[in-house]
């Protein structure tokens, strides 16, 4: 993953960008404005899952916070992070990350569309079955089985910071390929979004997100993927602030303003 953005702890405030798996997330720059929206950092496009025409964008950054009104959540599934609290002034919630998700395919092995195991919902494309977790499960292969799979794990993404929040960073993307043979169950653990921080007294103990849970596919080597880190916040006394950090995680939570 990578780093979140650089807030500002001053008088205008402005927050930063989550990090994201395909690019940082957006600091502050002058000049400082109060309307500034710093973006997260960029996700990764993946097609595994529906072809070409319907490629999922995961783990992407949460932007900071808004000039008004709570922080975006992700979408689900994705392992987005979540949108910070409003900017400047409004002392609004974060957003909450979005939960992540596990892709495994493999070859069909006969002329008519036929899954070779079980486990999450099973799509065929373009000569492969797809086996699609939302949410945990098991994928399990019989003793006839003998594949390499191709695998997609996303971690949970991170919630956004309180109050000129910084944007959650994005749960970790990992891909790649595994040998699998023989009977096996190989658990598969969905992690939740972090929720946004949504008071000072968030239920971290202070006004950061909270990190995303990891995402895990129990192949004979197991892949994790971590969540991403929280976003900052910041309290609502006048200047100078009581604030909290982004925090480390698949890819680092933006700061506050």
């Amino acid at each position: 993953g990578n780093v979140g953005g650089t807030g500002d702890d001053s008088t205008v405030g402005e927050g930063s960008g989550g990090g994201g798996a395909g690019g940082a997330g957006t600091g502050v720059s002058s000049p400082k404005s109060t309307s500034h929206n710093n973006p997260g950092g960029a996700g990764r496009a993946n097609t595994y899952a529906y072809g070409p025409t319907s490629a999922i964008t995961f783990s992407a950054g949460g932007g900071a916070g808004p000039t008004a009104g709570n922080g975006d959540p992700a979408a689900a599934n994705t392992g987005g992070g979540g949108g910070g609290g409003a900017n400047p002034t409004g002392a609004e919630p974060g957003g909450t990350g979005g939960s992540g998700m596990v892709i495994v395919r493999y070859k069909i092995g006969a002329l008519e569309a036929t899954a070779k195991a079980t486990g999450g919902a099973i799509s065929f494309y373009n000569g492969k079955t797809i086996h699609t977790f939302v949410a945990s499960g098991s994928f399990v292969t019989p003793g006839s089985f003998n594949e390499t799979v191709e695998y997609v794990v996303v971690g949970g993404g991170g919630g956004s910071g309180y109050n000129v929040g910084g944007g959650g960073g994005a749960g970790a993307y990992r891909t790649g390929t595994q040998a699998v043979s023989g009977s096996r169950t190989s658990n598969v653990t969905i992690g939740a979004g972090g929720n946004g921080a949504f008071s000072e007294l968030s239920g971290s103990g202070d006004t950061s997100g909270q990190t995303g849970a990891s995402t895990t596919l129990d192949l004979a080597s197991a892949i994790t993927s971590p969540g991403g880190g929280g976003g900052g916040g910041r309290d609502g006394s006048s200047p100078p602030h009581n604030w909290a950090p982004g925090k480390a995680g698949g890819s680092g939570g933006g700061g506050a303003g």
